[in-house]
């Protein structure tokens, strides 16, 4: 039987625990990847839904001087889908503004081809806009690492479609 040389038990030692080093540090690495991908989507979304609300502000602000209401890109949304997206959300603004107001005449959709229209190219999200708070929500995604998907403007004004105010 032939003797094992002691620099062979320590070099397997030593490989055992170089290899459970460099599985810890690629699972860190994988972490850190993976919550850097989360960190970098959530920033995009939030960036999008400024981007959108500036976007819309400024369509307003053409209107406002036009009063050509043809510059107003938008889809009625009514008091239902509201109400279930308030409730989703969970956002207090939302359900204030939609209990002390007619939320069909304030809270307006805008699909990607009107998006487009008002010069936001690079999406594929639906939002919901309000002129009247300056609101705008993200209706595709709603939340992420559970945070909704919305802004709240200081814009305060409202946008006359009746001839009303």
């Amino acid at each position: 039987m032939e003797k094992l040389d002691r620099n062979n038990g320590i070099t397997l030692i030593a490989l055992v625990i170089t290899i459970i080093v460099l599985l810890i540090i690629a699972g860190i690495t994988i972490n850190i990847g993976t919550d850097t991908t989360s960190i970098t989507q959530e920033n995009r979304l939030f960036t999008e839904l400024r981007m959108v609300q500036h976007a819309v502000q400024e369509v307003y602000y053409n209107y406002t001087v036009t009063k050509n209401k043809d510059t107003l890109k938008y889809t009625i949304v009514y008091n239902d889908d509201i109400a279930s997206l308030a409730g989703e959300l969970e956002v207090e603004q939302i359900i204030k503004t939609f209990n002390e107001s007619k939320p069909e005449e304030y809270y307006y959709k805008l699909a990607p081809d009107k998006l487009r229209e008002i010069g936001i190219t690079n999406t594929r999200d639906t939002y919901i806009v309000n002129y009247k708070t300056g609101e705008v929500i993200n209706e595709s995604k709603k939340k992420i690492n559970d945070k909704p998907l919305y802004l709240i403007g200081t814009n305060g004004n409202t946008i006359d479609f009746t001839g009303d105010h």
